[in-house]
């Protein structure tokens, strides 16, 4: 006996249903989207990885780090964006025993993530960040925009910084730092009997003074980047 049309129907929307891309939470997953850029690992150099470019048809844009072992290689005989990785030039690499790595790049979605307030107490008395009576560095903003200083290095030109303190420590770079007042290389304030900064008079009235690292451990942490004076 045949099956009935709604048999079949039904047996099709449960077919559909076991093949759907399985959600995390509430997100689907969504396939990956295949770009014309491949991520190469090649410990010879970029004389390799030109040789390779051009026996392959790739266009060498440059190393991707400052070590000179991954390149950023792009193909234009291969489509800007495509469901599916190019098994031809995979195939290439892979055979390729001067290639130690590789990645086809996939296109990446930015989502805006809510700011996090720091559970610092200090925080509410910190004005230079979340002050609603003056304007303020907008660094809640910066926050917002998934902007957490990371990999960035900022020279500061203060009368002192005490390079110890459990705020700054972790980031704090021996090498970008001098005392021009003493000439050596440790920037830490001389205080005296009374705690007073002896290196200028500005130093009387910001000597306890600590102005925030901007890079990623002291910002998520966060204890309390400045103490009050």
């Amino acid at each position: 006996m045949r099956p009935a049309p709604i048999a079949l129907w039904l047996r099709l929307v449960l077919a559909l249903a076991l093949v759907r891309p399985r959600a995390v939470g509430w997100a689907p997953v969504r396939a990956p989207i295949y770009v014309s850029s491949w991520a190469v690992q090649v410990s010879q150099g970029n004389r390799e990885v030109e040789r390779l470019a051009r026996k392959f048809g790739f266009v060498n844009l440059g190393p991707i780090f400052p070590d000179g072992q991954y390149f950023h290689l792009r193909h234009r005989g291969v489509v800007q964006q495509s469901l599916t990785p190019h098994w031809g030039h995979r195939l290439h690499l892979k055979k390729n025993p001067k290639v130690q790595w590789f990645q086809q790049q996939t296109l990446q979605r930015r989502v805006k993530r809510s700011v996090v307030v720091p559970t610092d107490p200090w925080f509410s008395k910190q004005w230079y960040m979340n002050s609603e009576a003056q304007p303020d560095l907008s660094i809640l903003q910066a926050w917002s925009q998934g902007l957490s200083g990371q990999g960035i290095v900022v020279s500061v030109l203060d009368d002192g910084i005490e390079k110890d303190h459990p705020d700054l420590w972790a980031n704090y770079d021996p090498l970008a730092s001098y005392d021009f007042n003493d000439y050596d290389p440790d920037p830490q304030p001389r205080y005296t009997p009374s705690k007073e900064n002896r290196r200028t008079d500005a130093g009387r009235y910001h000597h306890r003074c600590h102005r925030g690292p901007v890079a990623e451990p002291a910002a998520a942490a966060h204890p309390h980047l400045q103490r009050q004076l």
